[in-house]
């Protein structure tokens, strides 16, 4: 553990530069999110998070084991058994877990049936001078945090894009001073800053950080998911793990956000099984279409085309195409047209 800890004080904005990247820090004297949840984690150290739909799952270092457990209490639901000594890096792909373990170098694919290892492969970065640590699926491909050394004064940490098969898609210098866990929200990346104690959201067109906060728990914030809605952290000073409405937090001012004629949600939960709900504000009245898309393009569902007043509206979509008939486990998009504008997001789909 990087064991160099920055005392960040309230109300002023900082800029670092570390290992190659640009970060501004708004420290805050109060976080800048609602806690909506905490549950206790049900191991100490407890370390990466990730959200299969329904359950939350997460790791403990030299336990070689992971734990399904209940977003309503913590509950451990089930153990599988594994080879990971140090899980420091957890995502879940609609299917499969993958799993970066810290000490072998290695990123697994797991199955949560029964913990048996469909595919495995290492770390991009080389082993003789890496800490690999967070994962993150984007519904295509991984993310992953390499924190190159666990000393804080080693520079060169990074973050890769890899394919299935381990393959470099594009690597960037990492933001901040220690990354850790990662989450994507269906836009953008949630990567945690153990040195900092903050959360940065990059953009991934830029890869810039385009919004920070302040980390519940205090120091080693190491876990991150996303479940559709919420940010989930786990923070193993603590042993304790939190869910966040960020929802308000956006570097979009109020002037550019209300030039679109709509804001469009994240679907919840996401992913889904068996339906989700597709939130939408407008700004004024408008002939309004909201429709569910396959990865090629082709109109699975039409949800809404009807003509509707400003203000929020919802949607369910219960996986069904036209004809009442379900679809099959994936990646799907929803477009929703008010007017001349449109706006489009993935969610994902498990049976």
């Amino acid at each position: 553990m990087k064991n160099t800890k920055l005392v960040i004080q309230s109300l002023f904005l900082m800029s670092i530069v570390w290992g190659g990247a640009t970060v501004s820090l708004r420290a805050q004297s109060a976080p800048e999110y609602k806690i909506i949840h905490t549950i206790p984690a049900p191991c100490n150290d407890t370390r990466d998070l990730a959200f299969d739909g329904k359950y939350l799952w997460t790791g403990s270092s030299w336990k070689y084991q992971l734990y399904k457990i209940s977003p309503e209490d913590g509950k451990i639901l089930k153990i599988i058994h594994t080879n990971v000594a140090k899980p420091y890096g957890l995502t879940f792909d609609g299917k499969y877990l993958w799993v970066t373990d810290n000490l072998s170098h290695t990123i697994q694919q797991v199955d949560t049936a029964d913990g048996t290892v469909i595919r495995s492969f290492p770390t991009p970065a080389d082993a003789n001078k890496s800490y690999p640590y967070g994962l993150a699926w984007d519904g295509e491909k991984l993310w992953h945090n390499d924190t190159k050394d666990p000393h804080i004064e080693v520079q060169g940490d990074s973050t890769f894009c890899l394919d299935t098969l381990g393959n470099i898609v594009t690597a960037y210098s990492a933001h901040g001073g220690y990354p850790t866990g990662l989450a994507f929200d269906g836009e953008c990346l949630w990567c945690s800053d153990n040195e900092y104690d903050v959360i940065h959201r990059i953009d991934v067109s830029t890869f810039k950080v385009v919004q920070t906060i302040k980390a519940p728990g205090g120091d080693y914030p190491n876990g991150l998911t996303w479940d559709g809605k919420y940010l989930w952290v786990s923070n193993n000073d603590v042993d304790s793990i939190y869910q966040l409405d960020v929802s308000k937090e956006t570097d979009i001012s109020v002037s550019e956000s209300f030039l679109n004629s709509f804001v469009l949600e994240h679907n919840y939960p996401n992913p889904f099984n068996p339906s989700t709900t597709i939130e939408y504000q407008l700004k004024t009245s408008a002939s309004v279409r909201l429709t569910v898309y396959n990865l090629l393009g082709q109109k699975v569902r039409t949800l809404v085309n009807t003509r509707q007043i400003a203000g929020r509206h919802q949607a369910v979509w219960d996986g069904c195409d036209e004809s009442g008939r379900p679809v099959s486990s994936g990646v799907y998009y929803y477009r929703l047209q008010a007017g001349a504008t449109t706006q489009t997001k993935k969610m994902m789909l498990l049976r």
